[in-house]
């Protein structure tokens, strides 16, 4: 359990709301069948703009539609402008007072079903935890926050690596073999 106590209040609340938005088929996650994913990060620099490039261009390379979400803040201000791929920005003025984004938002990013949703962020975002929670998505990724590991089904340790591309391989190989099952 979180130690901040508006954090500590909030975790289980997305704990219940992801439960309350299953995944809209109870089918094994088919990365053949996949129409829409939703990609979120915080770019914490600029060497991460070519793997979040990447990722996006071989989602696309396999036909998938992919929406991405990045997270403004206050040390970052600039955005990494992905306007052709359904990008949104996440800023202080789309959250609402306990610091989750406003239902607005979340219909605006949420206007096709997703199947996948990965949390591509290395730092514990709540906002993004609570996306996850509430996306419905089939298959949820995110790096390991003790905090909120039941709203993940696929789980990154990264052991204090910080190479996104190594990530972003590791998420493809692990897509890639459950589909050979």
């Amino acid at each position: 359990m979180p130690d901040n106590p508006i954090t500590s209040w909030l975790y289980p609340v997305i704990l219940k709301l992801s439960k309350k938005h299953p995944a809209p088929s109870p089918n094994k996650f088919s990365l053949k069948s996949t129409r829409n994913v939703l990609l979120l990060f915080h770019l914490e620099s600029n060497s991460y703009r070519n793997t979040i490039h990447d990722f996006v261009k071989e989602f696309e390379s396999m036909g998938i539609r992919v929406s991405t979400i990045e997270y403004i803040d206050q040390s970052n201000p600039d955005s990494f402008e992905l306007k052709e791929r359904h990008h949104f920005n996440l800023a202080k003025k789309d959250l609402n007072f306990w610091g989750l984004p406003r239902k607005s938002f979340r219909q605006k990013a949420f206007e096709a079903p997703l199947d996948l949703v990965i949390n591509f962020s290395l730092n514990n975002i709540l906002p993004f935890h609570f996306l996850v929670g509430v996306s419905g998505a089939s298959l949820k990724i995110g790096f390991l926050e003790n905090d909120f590991i039941n709203a993940y089904d696929f789980i990154i340790n990264n052991m204090g690596n910080n190479n996104l591309k190594e990530h972003k391989d590791a998420i493809f190989d692990y897509l890639n073999r459950i589909n050979k099952s």
